[in-house]
């Protein structure tokens, strides 16, 4: 870290941060091809079927959801599915209809399902909290 500052004030902000750049393209180049980064993974959870209270009346939300994270991570993520889910029932259980109405409360759902699942890993290793079906009643 004091290498870094060090650097910073000797050439400037701009120009350290463009050496470190390309010090790690040559780094990465010197190990050839069988470095690469993985693609991203997909785990898809189980179907999410929930029951709940609104103010209007019984609410029943159905959801499909797939969670993005390094390839590296999948073994761990699965391992933790059953929590995850039991997480994400709890989660749901507490919504109501107006919570899951439009952009906003499904960018709030996605955000704060992805706040709830890394704590619980404890580890940011989900990337993204992809919901493909969402059906409330």
């Amino acid at each position: 870290m004091a290498g870094l500052i060090g650097l910073m004030a000797a050439v400037g902000p701009d120009r350290a941060m463009s050496l470190m750049g390309e010090t790690m393209i040559a780094i990465r180049a010197s190990f050839g091809p069988e470095i690469r980064e993985r693609p991203p993974a997909y785990v898809h959870l189980p179907d999410l079927l929930v029951n709940g209270s609104g103010p209007s009346g019984p609410v029943v939300i159905k959801a499909r959801i797939v969670l993005k994270t390094p390839a590296l991570m999948v073994s761990r993520v699965e391992a933790a599915e059953p929590l995850i889910m039991d997480m994400m029932l709890e989660f749901f259980r507490e919504l109501g209809a107006r919570d899951t109405y439009g952009s906003a409360g499904l960018y709030r759902m996605r955000s704060e399902s992805l706040r709830r699942i890394n704590l619980l890993l404890g580890d940011e290793i989900i990337e993204q909290v992809l919901i493909t079906d969402l059906l409330v009643q």
